[in-house]
């Protein structure tokens, strides 16, 4: 399948890189209003974080599979790590369809709409 014996190392940047990325498109929709394609690229790049995210979750548990035997304390932290990343999975994946939602209702307007719904969104990701 690859040559990398754990994907999730190399995943894992993806969601990483790209949440800050939609953060950034969002602050700039909000300059300008009338660029609409900056809101729906923000709304895009959370979806591919999403995904990212779900991605590193699957390889951090196959890799967690591979490990092997390990003392009760490595356990105890990969455990604490399994959960913080699927509670963070869940608000991103909650993120990005609430942005879906939103960029969807407003595909045809020119300007962005639901401003203070964007700034809560904008606030949640941040």
């Amino acid at each position: 399948m690859t040559s990398l014996p754990n994907l999730h190392p190399a995943i894992v940047h993806l969601p990483l890189a790209l949440l800050p990325a939609a953060i950034l498109f969002d602050l700039a929709a909000l300059v300008r209003p009338t660029w609409t394609w900056l809101e729906r690229g923000a709304a895009l790049l959370l979806i591919l974080a999403a995904l990212g995210a779900a991605g590193s979750v699957l390889a951090g548990e196959r890799a967690q599979e591979g490990l092997g035997p390990q003392p009760e304390t490595v356990r105890h932290l990969l455990h604490e790590h399994e959960d913080l990343a699927k509670k963070s999975l869940l608000a991103i994946a909650a993120l990005a369809l609430a942005r879906l939602f939103l960029s969807l209702r407003d595909q045809d307007r020119p300007r962005l709409t639901a401003l203070f719904l964007r700034f809560l969104l904008l606030l949640a990701a941040g």
